[in-house]
This record gives C-alpha cells, structure tokens and sequence, in this order.
C-alpha cells in the first residue's frame, strides 16, 4: 500500500497520541517506527516537517490499523494493555506483540494486524 505525503503527515499526527496509549517509552517508539531517537522526538513534540520513507509509513498505516482492530476485539484498556502482554499464540512464541514487531519489522506488523483482523473476522 503506497502513502501519499499528506497520509504520512496525518499518520504522523496521530502517531504520538497512539504510542502513548499503548504506554510505550519513547525507544519502543522509535524501534517500532524505524526511525532516530531524535526524528520520534521531533514527531512526538509536533514537527510534521519529519521525512519518513515509504516503509515508515507503511509501519504507521498498519500499525493505527492494529489498533483499530484491538478496538473492536476488546473494552477498556485491554485494547491498549494487549500490545505489550505476553502472547500464548504459536506466531509470538511467548512474546509481547510489541517486542515481536520491533524484532520483525514491517513484516511482523503486518502478521499482527493479519492475526487481529482473522481475529476480528470469527
């Protein structure tokens, strides 16, 4: 899926409100992203003059698609809490969904939001 620069723009708006949600420190941010400490400080505090490739936005589509999937599966906080529990799932091997798409990159965060939307799907 190619983001047009003003998809980019808008993702990187809501990027900072979503990460936050999911409690992340802003190193899990960054890894996840695929981008510089200092390039997710700049997103964070609201300069959307920040570049972001191709991937990146790939990265930040699918991710606030993960999250709209974990809101329809679950209530209340468990919608944000889910990302960084422990998975049982074969697929996560024990780990935090967090920690397998940081480790897997933009593949592993498109297997999360695959399982989530099979999830959705039943």
């Amino acid at each position: 899926m190619k983001v047009t620069s003003e998809e980019k723009h808008a993702l990187l708006r809501a990027l900072p409100k979503l990460f936050a949600s999911w409690d992340l420190a802003d190193e899990q941010s960054s890894a996840l992203l695929s981008v510089s400490k200092e390039s997710w400080e700049r997103i964070r505090s609201g300069v959307n003059d920040e570049y972001i490739a191709d991937d990146q936005g790939q990265r930040a589509g699918t991710l606030l698609g993960i999250h709209a999937a974990l809101r329809t599966i679950f209530v209340g906080s468990r919608c944000n809490d889910w990302i960084q529990r422990p998975n049982s799932d074969p697929m996560f091997s024990g780990q935090s969904a967090l920690d397998f798409m940081i480790d897997g990159g933009l593949p592993a965060i498109e297997r999360v939001r695959e399982y989530l939307q099979a999830e959705v799907a039943r």
